[in-house]
């Protein structure tokens, strides 16, 4: 095997785009599969409205 890439051969050219074109097909089927699963928890979290309050700096009391 070449150590310089300006000095290597075809078959150091082929076995570099080998190696890619297997990393690139592990990330790409990687992310197929993370992304199909469904997420753990289907709920959603619904926070409702409750009761309005006032935040003032003053005791004042503020009336409505």
């Amino acid at each position: 095997m070449n150590h310089s890439i300006y000095s290597a051969d075809r078959a150091t050219h082929l076995k570099i785009l080998f190696v890619a074109l297997v990393m690139a097909s592990v990330s790409v089927l990687g992310l197929l599969i993370g992304s199909s699963k469904p997420p753990d928890s289907e709920r959603s979290i619904v926070l409702k409205a409750g009761r309005s309050i006032t935040v003032a700096s003053t005791n004042a009391v503020i009336a409505r």
